[in-house]
This record gives C-alpha cells, sequence and structure tokens, in this order.
C-alpha cells in the first residue's frame, strides 16, 4: 500500500509539474503579435509563486493585460493606472501623456493595456511605456 501511495504521489506531481511548465511555455510563446497576453490574477500568481521564473518570462518583455481599473494618478512626471487583481493586488501601468484614450478611463472600467513588464516591486507588478487598446 505504501509503495501505490509513493507511486500515485510521484505520478500526480510529474503531472502537475509537466501542465505548469507547458503553461509557462505557452505564456512565453503567445503567437506571432509580439506581446504575452495575460490576466492580472494569472501574473500575479506567476511572480508570487516563483518570481525569478517570472522575470525569466515577463521581465522587459512586452505584455497585453486585460482587467478593471482600480484608479488613476497622475503627478508632475507620469500617469499611472492601477489594475486590480481580485486579490486586490495591482498592476501598476504606467502611461504617456500624449495617450488619447486616457481622457476616458475611469475607476472600474474594463482596459486592455499593453506594456512592458518591469516585474514586481513590493506587493505589485510594474508595467511600463503603456498604450490603452
Amino acid at each position: 500500500m505504501k509503495i501505490f501511495i509513493k507511486n500515485f504521489t510521484l505520478i500526480i506531481t510529474s503531472v502537475f509539474l509537466v501542465m505548469f511548465s507547458n503553461n509557462i511555455y505557452a505564456l512565453a510563446n503567445d503567437g506571432d503579435d509580439g506581446f504575452i497576453s495575460i490576466s492580472p490574477e494569472e501574473i500575479m500568481k506567476l511572480y508570487k509563486e516563483d518570481e525569478p521564473k517570472a522575470n525569466e518570462i515577463f521581465k522587459d518583455k512586452t505584455v497585453k493585460i486585460n482587467g478593471t481599473v482600480d484608479g488613476v494618478s497622475k503627478n508632475l512626471y507620469q500617469i499611472k493606472i492601477n489594475i486590480k487583481t481580485l486579490n486586490n493586488e495591482l498592476i501598476v501601468c504606467e502611461v504617456s501623456s500624449s495617450d488619447k484614450k486616457l481622457s476616458n478611463i475611469n475607476a472600474g472600467d474594463d482596459v486592455s493595456i499593453e506594456g512592458v513588464c518591469k516585474g514586481k516591486l513590493g506587493n505589485n507588478v510594474y508595467v511600463t511605456q503603456c498604450v490603452i487598446k
């Protein structure tokens, strides 16, 4: 019986690892359009589970994130759109003030944003050079 449980555990673990590896590969090779499309929850989950691996996949690469705006903040130097995850964590997206779609963005709006992922800092994932799609 102990051998069965060990073998069963080994098989389940192997299946999980293969599924997870294929998911990571699919994210890193998301078509020919030049960006990785991912939800706020999924990118945050990957960063929380294994930040070095997530950096290998996303850091300094163009990502497309679809989500709901939590808020828009502006200061002298930059404009940030915060996209909230289901766990109230934020994807912080820096947007150029010249983006014409920016004036129509409000908290609660669904948005699609493309930008360069800069990784996780504190509890947030930062995306720069963002364009609202």
